[in-house]
Parts: structure tokens; C-alpha cells; sequence
């Protein structure tokens, strides 16, 4: 993508379909509608989970100090 100028979203988002289609074959309209935020495919609430995440978080504020 680098070497079509492509490094940010925006500049995905800037490009033709036809330009993604030439470039990227049939990846291209999927990288042209998801750069718009439009995505068709279905959601799949009932699949099986790949993995589970947890966060913990410190109490208190944390002060950070320049160097």
C-alpha cells in the first residue's frame, strides 16, 4: 500500500473503487466500502470465542515526573 502512496485510512478512503479494484483485485471493494465504514457482512453473535480478555486497572491517580 506504501507504494501507492496508501498510509492512513484517509488515504485508502480517497481512492476510486475502480482504483482499489485495479490495485488489490477483489480485496479491493472490501478495503473500499470497510475505509467508509460500511461493512455487509452478518454479525455472528452465537460463534465460538477464540480467546477471552480481562484488564485490571491500578487505584488511585499515577503522577508521571518529566526527565
Amino acid at each position: 500500500m506504501h507504494g501507492l502512496g496508501i498510509f492512513t485510512g484517509m488515504n485508502m478512503r480517497n481512492q476510486s473503487l475502480e482504483f482499489m479494484n485495479a490495485n488489490f483485485g477483489k480485496a479491493g471493494a472490501y478495503y473500499y466500502w470497510i475505509s467508509r465504514g460500511i461493512d455487509e457482512r452478518p454479525v455472528r453473535a452465537n460463534r465460538i470465542r477464540r480467546s477471552v480478555g480481562a484488564e485490571s486497572t491500578f487505584r488511585g491517580t499515577w503522577q508521571t515526573t518529566k526527565r
